[in-house]
This record gives structure tokens, C-alpha cells and sequence, in this order.
């Protein structure tokens, strides 16, 4: 455990830990995060996510270079997504499934003996985050005619879909060897995920009252 400033607690320095795994993390942050931006501006012409894609082009290329083929499987997955969604696909279970494999992907640090559990956690995670996203951007989308595969539902409370997508994601981390930070990822797990989906409830509740 080591303690320096950053950019969020310029003055009091903080502890934090880095070994290879937080280093696999943050590649794999880059990795998505130069994935997004470009996704961004193809789609909605944004400058800024431009101008971010190319600030984070070298560090994106040093981890191609480091994990060719993990980097392969998520631009293949990503370009599967792409093509689900341009055409339209109204069936949410297709792009959720495929951004489900993605994750399940970015969640194999190495070859062990946890890979196939972590996958599987990775996979109903990526699910549930898939279909959260589309859930809360709904009406956005509907609005600016932009793909969302739940157009379609009648319905717009989908917590008991989310509800159920969660209940397969928490079943699949419980077969996980948790030994450390477990209360740190419990409280992620159980709590932290539904944090946007509480602020839009919220949102929508206030929007009521006026």
C-alpha cells in the first residue's frame, strides 16, 4: 500500500495498492474508454470525444500491443454490437448477450482455474448493464430517434427485469472465491449498480410533483 496526491485529493495524499491486477484494470479501462469516445463521435459527431479518443490513441495502442488477442475479442464484440443495433434489432436479448460476451472477456485477467466463473459473472454483469443503459435512456432515444431494443415494451417500469437480470448476476459472483474487499464489492454489487437508476427514479418522481 503506498499513499500520493491525484487530481481528486490534490492536497491530502491518499492510500491505493497497484499490482498486476489494478495494471490489467486500468489497460482494459483505456481500452473501453478509446472504444466509447470513437463510438461517440461516429455517432453523435461529438468533438470532445474526438479530441479524448486521440489524447488516449498511444496508450490505447501500447495495450493492443500488450493483449492482441482480448483486444481482438472486445473490437470483435463491439463490431457485433454495431451491427445488432444498426439494424435495428428489437429483440433486446441479441445486443445485451453481446456486450454480456465483451465483459465476460474483459473479466479474464489469465487462464486459471476461476476462469469460467468469472466469465459467467461477467457475462450476466455485462447483461444487466446493457439493458440498464437502455432502460434509462428510453425515453431519450425514443425522442431523438436513436436505436434502443425496448421501443417496443408497453411497459415503463422494468425493475423486475432488471430485478431478475441482477438475481443471475449475484448468483454467478457467489460461486466467486471472494477472500478480500468482499464488503467493498457487496456494497457495489448490491447497492452501487442501482445508483443511476435511483437518480432517474428520483427524477422522474420530482417531475411529478410540479
Amino acid at each position: 500500500v503506498e499513499t500520493e496526491r491525484c487530481i481528486l485529493h490534490p492536497f491530502k495524499p491518499r492510500q491505493y495498492i497497484q499490482n498486476e491486477i489494478t495494471d490489467y484494470a486500468a489497460d482494459m479501462n483505456i481500452v473501453l474508454a478509446y472504444y466509447n469516445c470513437l463510438d461517440d463521435w461516429t455517432d453523435d459527431r461529438k468533438r470532445l470525444s474526438l479530441m479524448a479518443a486521440k489524447l488516449l490513441e498511444q496508450e490505447f495502442k501500447r495495450v493492443v500491443l500488450k493483449y492482441p488477442n482480448k483486444c481482438s475479442a472486445i473490437s470483435d464484440s463491439l463490431n457485433e454490437l454495431s451491427r445488432i443495433e444498426k439494424a435495428g434489432e428489437l429483440n433486446p436479448d441479441l445486443p445485451a448477450n453481446c456486450f454480456g460476451k465483451l465483459m465476460s472477456e474483459v473479466f479474464i485477467w489469465r487462464e486459471d482455474e476461476y476462469t469460467e466463473n468469472l466469465q459467467a459473472f461477467g457475462r450476466t454483469l455485462g447483461r444487466f448493464i446493457y439493458i440498464m443503459d437502455a432502460c434509462l435512456d428510453l425515453k431519450a432515444d425514443i425522442k431523438h430517434e436513436r436505436y434502443n431494443p425496448l421501443v417496443t415494451l408497453s411497459s415503463e417500469n422494468f425493475k423486475p427485469i432488471l430485478n431478475l437480470l441482477m438475481a443471475d448476476c449475484t448468483e454467478k459472483y457467489k460461486q466467486l472465491p471472494i477472500d478480500r474487499d468482499q464488503s467493498l464489492i457487496d456494497n457495489i454489487l448490491y447497492s452501487g449498480v442501482w445508483t443511476r437508476h435511483e437518480a432517474e427514479n428520483k427524477k422522474k418522481r420530482r417531475g411529478n410533483k410540479q
